[in-house]
């Protein structure tokens, strides 16, 4: 298996969390790209907005995630949800919760 990542998609996901709230650990978005037999092309991304709950737990926004992945889908056909980017250096509850999240869109 190959993936090929668009350069820019690494300085969309360093921009995304340089601008973060100052109270905010992490940050999370959607890939997008497409996939042919063994290659993986991630061609964009976007963030998608969250906020901390009192007990430390990730809310996303998913009626952002939602319609943002629908206006792609409309804009480029060949473009499909590949999955999604965290920063931070654990991998916790928050981070399977959103892979389940994903999975399902799929």
């Amino acid at each position: 298996m190959t993936c090929k990542i668009h350069p820019t998609i690494v300085s969309n996901i360093l921009d995304h969390y340089l601008r973060r709230p100052e109270d905010q650990s992490t940050v999370i978005g959607t890939l997008l790209g497409s996939v042919d037999g063994s290659k993986v092309d991630i061609s964009t991304s976007f963030s998608c907005p969250l906020s901390l709950a009192e007990d430390g737990r990730i809310i996303t926004d998913t009626e952002f995630t939602e319609r943002m992945l629908k206006f792609h889908r409309k804009v480029n056909l060949k473009d499909g949800l590949i999955g999604f980017y965290k920063t931070g250096s654990i991998l916790d509850e928050s981070t399977i919760t959103m892979y389940s999240y994903y999975h399902r869109l799929l």
